[in-house]
């Protein structure tokens, strides 16, 4: 059974954040061709970068969103 796009858009509004990301002209293009050649989407490009960088940090401030999230 397919699932509706606003069955999609409303978990991804749920579900996500967006981060809106500004680069000079023609930056974009050769971002997208590295994460192409490393496998990866730009997404997940720059989503590792912000993880890797955070480490520690961002996954101590998950842990205690989802403690506080579980105590509600």
């Amino acid at each position: 059974m397919a699932t509706s796009k606003k069955a999609v858009q409303r978990y991804k509004q749920k579900a996500y954040d967006q981060i809106q990301l500004r680069v000079k002209k023609g930056e974009r293009a050769l971002i997208s061709k590295y994460a192409e050649e490393h496998g990866l989407s730009v997404n997940a490009f720059i989503s590792g970068l912000i993880y890797r960088e955070m480490g520690d940090y961002i996954s101590a401030e998950v842990k205690e969103q989802d403690s506080e999230t579980d105590n509600t």
